[in-house]
């Protein structure tokens, strides 16, 4: 932040504070400032884990001084304030995690059927209906088979939305992603998606 004396005369300061941060900030600037002097101060604040992706974060500072003149011995107080919009990073985790940690998954078993689940029929997926979701994160080869795999992933990720990971996509838009997918053809761009989506940070733990 910076604060200025933007009068004609000089401000001796008496205390600089910001309602995130538990101690004054005052010794950051000097004892005075000149007509047209400003102090810099630089500090840094951690957003605590309890706020939520889109929460608004406000932040108040407040600068109090007094007119350096012996007959004018008023106190000014500026006080200023910032509204910032948290934006949390997305998260996932990829098949390889999933594969190998079912007793993190939620909102869907690992046995459930792939075709079932993503509500598709096995000439659109390429895989018999007997093939379960844990096997799907398995599967290789084909451009299909890579759509597959990460779509598995993309909806176990998808169940932790708005808990301990953060996770661009909700359920119903993976399979709905998916089922455009596999109905038009257009498995790349779709792959690639739910790819990225995939590996992003996972806050569960390491492959």
């Amino acid at each position: 932040m910076t604060i200025t004396n933007t009068g004609d005369v000089r401000l001796d300061k008496i205390e600089i504070t910001d309602d995130h941060q538990a101690s004054p900030l005052t010794d950051q600037c000097p004892p005075s400032l000149e007509p047209g002097e400003s102090c810099i101060i630089t500090y840094t604040y951690v957003v605590p884990g309890t706020v939520e992706h889109g929460e608004q974060l406000i932040n108040t500072v407040t600068a109090q001084y007094k007119v350096g003149v012996d007959c004018l011995p008023n106190v000014l107080t500026e006080t200023n304030t910032c509204t910032v919009e948290i934006v949390r990073p997305p998260e996932g985790c990829t098949p390889g995690f999933w594969k190998n940690h079912l007793d993190l998954w939620i909102g869907v078993n690992p046995n459930d059927g792939f075709n079932a689940t993503f509500g598709v029929t096995s000439d659109k997926s390429g895989l018999s209906n007997d093939v379960t979701l844990l096997q799907a994160l398995e599967v290789s080869g084909s451009l299909l088979n890579a759509l597959n795999r990460h779509a598995a992933a993309a909806l176990v990720n998808a169940h932790y939305e708005d808990q301990t990971l953060f996770f661009p996509y909700s359920p119903d838009e993976v399979i709905s992603m998916y089922q455009s997918a596999v109905n038009t053809g257009n498995y790349s761009s779709t792959k690639d998606n739910f790819q990225a989506a995939n590996e992003q940070k996972c806050p569960l733990g390491t492959p």
